[in-house]
């Protein structure tokens, strides 16, 4: 028996839920058995309510504990809530199923943060199979445990219905994100990038300081934004400069496989990625797309293309999307995990 954790999510207009709850929905597609787990709680939800979450966690954890059988299957994403506990109990489950673990982030290459070098060191260590972002998160994690068996997703999914019927050709780039200068800094700095319109679409945007070439376009529900988007090209960028992607978060792009990314080609945009992100391997291959160093090589790398190569990009870009859109990446790295499983227990 196939199981999988679902983690409920709480619909907001960040779109960090999206990815967890797709899938969630592909794993229901495929017909693998729901053990569902109450969303995480802030630290300013009332007393009562934390309560009711922490009962409802005891009770998720006792179910799975008690419906799995020996060499079941148990899909988890990582990191979900209460991560001290949540380990020592996977932990413990290791020893009676087979887990495979989706990692949405490993934080300590995000943040060099000590205790989630202990989370993400354990939940490698206690999985049959891990799916990681890209072949870099793999190289990274195979480094450290070089006997972990690991799956490559390349991009994730992004289950819709909605696109965009606008063809822009402008030359305009789109960004959708989150905003704050604790996330963002580069975004702040875009009045400096020469020959270059951007529009903006997602949360804690400081609109004071919005520059004469950028364009706020508002927050919206992860599930609208592929209708909402509009641009010729989509930004995957990140850190503090608009010269290259650096700091952590900068830096973590050198493993991750941004959801954004997936965002853009789900609404058939074409992207633009840093020369040194992980991602950059895959919009070659796929021709999805420009690479850059810095965000002021954007316009004369945009100049340089024919119309007939950004319809190619365009055209690319769609046959991935549709891809995206169905849940084809995720299906695909389930399906190897499995097969590795099956092959492992013979």
């Amino acid at each position: 028996m196939i199981y999988y954790i679902k983690e409920i999510e709480k619909k907001s207009k960040n779109a960090g839920g999206k990815a967890p709850a797709d899938i969630n929905k592909i794993c229901e597609l495929q017909g693998y058995v729901a053990i569902e787990f109450p969303h995480r709680f802030s630290a300013r939800e009332e007393t009562f309510k934390k309560l009711q979450i922490i009962i409802k966690l005891i009770v998720s954890w006792l179910k799975i504990f008690f419906l799995t059988k020996k060499n079941d299957i148990v899909i988890y994403q990582h990191p979900m809530c209460g991560m001290p506990i949540s380990i020592k109990l996977l932990k413990s489950l290791s020893r009676k199923v087979k887990i495979i673990t989706i990692i949405h982030d490993l934080n300590y290459l995000r943040t060099h943060n000590e205790r989630y070098k202990y989370y993400d060191s354990e939940i490698v260590k206690i999985s049959s199979t891990i799916i990681c972002h890209n072949n870099k998160m793999a190289e990274y994690i195979k480094k450290v445990f070089p006997r972990t068996n690991t799956i490559e997703l390349k991009v994730f999914d992004y289950l819709s219905q909605n696109v965009s019927k606008t063809n822009d050709i402008t030359g305009t780039v789109c960004i959708a994100g989150n905003f704050s200068k604790n996330k963002s800094k580069y975004i702040y700095e875009l009045g400096e990038v020469k020959n270059t319109r951007f529009k903006l679409f997602g949360i804690n945007y400081d609109s004071d300081l919005q520059p004469d070439n950028v364009e706020y376009k508002g927050a919206f529900d992860a599930d609208d934004l592929p209708e909402k988007l509009e641009g010729s090209f989509g930004l995957v960028w990140d850190g503090e400069s608009i010269d290259t992607c650096k700091g952590d978060l900068g830096n973590y792009t050198r493993f991750n496989s941004p959801h954004k990314l997936s965002l853009y080609l789900a609404s058939y945009i074409p992207v633009i990625v840093w020369t040194e992100s992980a991602v950059s391997e895959f919009v070659r291959e796929n021709n999805v797309g420009i690479i850059v160093s810095s965000l002021n090589e954007i316009s004369f790398k945009l100049s340089e293309l024919s119309d007939t190569d950004i319809l190619e990009m365009k055209n690319n870009a769609i046959a991935i999307g549709d891809k995206i859109r169905l849940g084809y990446f995720t299906k695909s790295a389930l399906e190897k995990s499995i097969k590795v499983l099956e092959i492992n227990a013979e």
